[in-house]
């Protein structure tokens, strides 16, 4: 996305004749979406996406043909971008990719000025199916301590799902008007690079991640670091799932049976992958420690002048509590 948003807002200094984009993967109808947003319509006529280096796919869902088998697409001019260094190091050019990101969505999707804009605390949930990873378990518990603390910086709560039926445009203009989005980490969070400047993220994970958060660089954190906009997550989701992997014995990511010595307590790396990815370890919010997390994080977000609209810009340093 700081890809986009850096190589055509320098467009004068760097120019571009065709986009070759190459991904393992087909891209999804919101990067597509997104492409047609920031890129010129010049250059989207003639882009090229070289999908596992065997395939390519025009600008326009569903319209494919071979390609060569080179992994490597030849082009007269390389312009690269590296995406490592992004997650380690801040770029100060970065919150002017991401505002011209925005700025482009905006323009695409008829986003409202900022002084008619509605402004709502956002909740952001996975549903409630049996299916989903990651879903909230006691979501109505969540829902109401929100509300409550909603109430109280005197904003309304939305609870939405970005889900894949929702148009890309849909799902900006949710983003745009949240002041705080506040979710389960996942890729629906990347819509909040649509939030305006001074809103806030707020990204949850499961207390395994406690010891990853305090290092840094996780979920969107690097993405916020370098924005007009403010981050913060924590490490506070629990699940009382156990695994078995292979022909281990059985271990539990619960803390009550792993401190009651009914199971042993699996690894975090355990814990972590059976919780983003199993439908049996859905995400059970600790609303003691969110609600203290939401009393220390507040006071630094406030600051600025949050959530009103005229919040100043933030370094978006992000505060974990494990």
């Amino acid at each position: 996305m700081l890809f986009w948003g850096r190589v055509m807002r320098l467009g004068d200094q760097v120019p571009v004749e065709r986009l070759l984009v190459s991904n393992r993967e087909t891209p999804l109808p919101w990067a597509l979406a997104l492409t047609k947003a920031v890129v010129p319509e010049r250059l989207t006529r003639g882009i090229l996406w070289n999908v596992d280096g065997a395939r390519q796919i025009k600008l326009k869902p569903g319209v494919r043909q071979n390609l060569s088998t080179e992994p490597v697409l030849p082009a007269t001019r390389f312009v690269c971008f590296q995406a490592m260094l992004q997650k380690t190091l801040d770029y100060p050019n970065d919150a002017l990719d991401i505002a011209h990101i925005r700025a482009a969505a905006y323009r695409t999707c008829g986003v409202v000025s900022d002084a008619a804009a509605p402004s709502y605390v956002l909740l952001e949930t996975r549903g409630t199916s049996n299916t989903t990873s990651r879903r909230i378990a006691n979501f109505g518990g969540t829902r109401e301590l929100l509300r409550t603390y909603a109430r109280k910086i005197g904003l309304p709560l939305e609870v939405k799902q970005f889900s894949s039926q929702m148009s890309y445009c849909d799902q900006v203009k949710v983003a745009a008007n949240a002041r705080l989005f506040f979710g389960v980490h996942g890729m629906a969070q990347e819509n909040a690079m649509f939030m305006r400047p001074g809103s806030v993220l707020i990204e949850l994970f499961h207390t395994s991640y406690a010891a990853e958060l305090r290092g840094g660089n996780v979920g969107r954190e690097q993405l916020f670091r370098g924005s007009d906009m403010q981050y913060a997550s924590a490490a506070l989701l629990e699940s009382d799932c156990s695994l078995r992997r292979g022909n281990e014995n059985e271990c539990t990511c619960s803390t009550a049976l792993s401190q009651a010595a009914r199971r042993p307590a699996c690894s975090a790396l355990a814990c972590q992958s059976g919780w983003k990815f199993d439908p049996q370890c859905p995400s059970i919010v600790n609303l003691d420690k969110l609600a203290t997390f939401l009393a220390a994080v507040t006071p630094h977000f406030t600051a600025g002048g949050w959530p009103g609209r005229t919040a100043a810009a933030s370094t978006g340093d992000a505060e974990t509590l494990s």
